[in-house]
């Protein structure tokens, strides 16, 4: 059994406090609604756990008074934030079919970020044959992580292959191959702003980031329909693969200038370091693309006897996830390589939408390949 307290304001989520009846302290004190439903009194805290743990219940109106009387907050952890974002998402997904519901939709957007787009689904999952036989390995309990992502993938109908024509994720990963090659030009924000990318006087990293997230933005305007949950996918793996492997490479005994991590992301535009780039991007993307559905099933299978014993499990699960993913992903790096020398040094072509949508799609056929093979099963 689960004690949740939370503290929405304008159907924002501030606060999350979450353990089990064994975890939390016999002492314990759980925000709630402000002035909660309940409240006599105009309190927005309430005590409900006595010192015998007993449930009981006391309005307290000020965190001091609560200190004061003995009282005290629940304990947090990781393993409880990993209940909570479960716990919730499973939630959501029961009693919410059509996603329209402003208060789920907007817990949805904090607990799963890739959520949060112009359409949601949510729901239960695809009752789908190949659907079925990803719950099935699940209920089995022992089974790979190769075979489950190969599963989910079969599963997804395909959502790897048709991403191509995607405008949102196409503009994503356009972007991400000129900006290193902007960098190593002698106008950067010349060549960001031909990009389309709205950017300062030497610009810093955030504000390129930023630039980015904006262009992707405008895009959506342009093509007058909601940012695809694909599309957000690809965007939030293209400014974390560059954010994370440009911050990896910036000078660590002084604070970076905007000319460090300019020279920096310039190195990027090589063979060899694109190499590296393009296959975190693609980890990501992976990694982004099953969470995506397995979010949706995993919560059903936490608990003795099943699939995930404990959050713990399902924490260690992510993990194992991840490093499938960047596995899977390896092939990438040298494809990647190759591509570019290709296409912008031998051939010298200026990198097109159509260049960029070509290269995703012989990549993501690599990478269904990679995932039928470590699974076993052969296309």
């Amino acid at each position: 059994m689960l004690l949740v307290g939370n503290h929405l304001h304008d159907f924002q989520i501030h606060r999350f406090i979450v353990g089990s009846c064994t975890d939390v302290p016999k002492h314990s004190l759980l925000p709630t609604l402000p002035v909660a439903a309940g409240s006599t009194t105009g309190c927005r805290f309430k005590g409900n756990i006595d010192r015998n743990g007993t449930r009981t219940e006391q309005w307290i109106c000020a965190e001091d008074e609560a200190e004061a009387a003995g009282w005290r907050e629940a304990r947090r952890s990781e393993n409880n934030l990993y209940s909570l974002k479960f716990g919730l998402i499973w939630a959501i997904n029961e009693f919410s079919t059509t996603g329209r519901d402003p208060v789920l939709k907007e817990m949805l957007s904090v607990l799963r970020p890739e959520a949060n787009m112009g359409h949601m689904r949510l729901g239960n999952p695809p009752t789908t044959r190949k659907w079925r036989e990803v719950i099935h390995l699940l209920s089995q309990g022992d089974v790979s992580v190769s075979d489950l992502a190969e599963a989910v993938e079969r599963a997804a109908d395909r959502s790897l292959s048709e991403a191509v024509n995607d405008p949102a994720f196409v503009e994503a990963l356009w972007l991400f191959l000129k900006i290193p090659q902007a960098a190593g030009s002698e106008d950067f924000v010349g060549e960001l702003r031909k990009l389309g990318l709205r950017v300062p006087e030497a610009p810093s990293i955030p504000d390129v980031l930023a630039a980015f997230d904006g262009a992707i933005e405008e895009v959506r305007h342009v093509n007058r329909q909601s940012l695809t949950d694909f599309g957000l996918i690809a965007k939030n793996a293209a400014l974390s693969a560059l954010q994370s492997l440009v911050n990896d490479e910036l000078p660590s005994l002084w604070k970076s200038t905007a000319e460090d991590e300019r020279t920096t992301l310039a190195t990027f535009a090589s063979t060899e370091r694109f190499g590296e780039l393009a296959q975190r991007f693609f980890t990501n993307l992976l990694e982004g693309h099953l969470q995506y559905f397995l979010e949706r099933e995993i919560p059903r299978h936490i608990g003795p006897g099943n699939f995930l014993q404990s959050v713990a499990d399902a924490r260690h699960f992510e993990g194992t996830v991840k490093r499938h993913c960047t596995e899977t992903t390896i092939i990438i790096r040298s494809f990647a390589k190759n591509w570019l020398g290709k296409n912008k040094f031998h051939l010298q072509k200026d990198l097109s939408r159509r260049d960029a949508a070509g290269f995703a799609a012989h990549a993501f056929t690599k990478i269904r390949v990679e995932l039928s093979r470590r699974s076993g099963r052969q296309l």
